[in-house]
């Protein structure tokens, strides 16, 4: 049963498949987004309920349906205000651009349920959110502008990093900009406080081990695409379905296979921005190929 855990003077989360965050003020508490539906708002509603606490505000880290898909249920509920990076708002409050974007099209149903697609809510820029002791950090590559939420000596990373065990299961961290991922990571890594809450896993107080994990996955993403184009130029398809080889990942689910391919094409974006494949079209056919 899910809980209210301390992690820090008035700093708690609430576990789950998406942890949720805490943060006690002189009013209220702030949420640190909502889990992925109206159930897991719900029961973060009624352990702050019957814990004598009253939310004031949500604050979305990103707009990843699986941590803005209590909105909704909870701006119903209590009218408190969302605040969100400006650049996430679009997609909490038009949430079907999230599954556009990773099919790059009108998105077909299995892209449409709560995991890629939570209802809509209303956000504000997080800029406008001014509490003391509350500070947001940049460390976009996961989604276009995610940040990390610090209280005190406890830094909320978001989805900046993944345990070692979804690695294992997934093997491609997903990023809609690797290379900015890569570089939220190292700036992560540089960093000294007491605890970091990941939205998935654990809370950590020690984390060069699981970012260089999460490094480690990245680069050998990236070099297994440029391996593979060593031999020959390779058609998007062609390429993820050996990458999904290489890799020992073997999708059976449609939404999955969007899902990593979108990453991918994040890895060869990143690849031909540093100059070192290229596209070649051809009868018709786009193939990439080292330049």
């Amino acid at each position: 049963m899910a809980k209210l855990v301390e992690l820090d003077r008035d700093t708690f989360y609430i576990e789950g498949r998406v942890n949720i965050g805490v943060v006690k003020t002189g009013k209220g508490v702030i949420m640190i987004d909502t889990g992925i539906d109206d159930d897991s708002a719900r029961r973060a509603l009624n352990i702050l309920k019957s814990k004598g606490l009253e939310i004031i505000a949500v604050v979305n880290t990103h707009s990843h349906a699986d941590h803005i898909g209590g909105n909704h249920f909870i701006k119903r509920r209590t009218g408190v205000p969302i605040y969100a990076p400006q650049e996430e708002i679009p997609f909490i409050e038009h949430p079907v651009l999230e599954p556009v974007m990773l099919y790059g099209g009108w998105p077909p149903t299995y892209l449409t349920t709560k995991m890629y697609m939570a209802k809509p809510s209303k956000a504000q820029p997080l800029s406008e959110l001014k509490i003391k002791d509350l500070e947001a950090i940049e460390l976009p590559g996961h989604s276009p502008r995610m940040v990390g939420i610090i209280h005190g000596e406890i830094l909320f990373t978001a989805d900046t990093f993944f345990p070692q065990s979804i690695i294992e299961k997934y093997k491609i961290p997903y990023s809609f900009d690797p290379q900015k991922a890569l570089s939220s990571l190292k700036k992560l890594e540089a960093t000294n406080y007491k605890l970091y809450v990941p939205s998935h896993g654990k809370p950590v107080s020690e984390i060069t081990d699981v970012i260089t994990s999460n490094i480690i996955a990245i680069q050998r993403v990236r070099d297994e695409i440029l391996a593979l184009l060593e031999g020959e130029a390779y058609t998007t398809c062609r390429l993820v379905a050996e990458i999904f080889n290489k890799l020992g990942i073997n999708l059976r689910d449609p939404a999955m296979y969007i899902l990593n391919t979108s990453a991918l094409r994040g890895y060869l974006t990143w690849l031909q921005r540093e100059g070192k494949i290229v596209q070649i079209i051809k009868d018709n056919i786009i193939k990439w190929t080292l330049k």
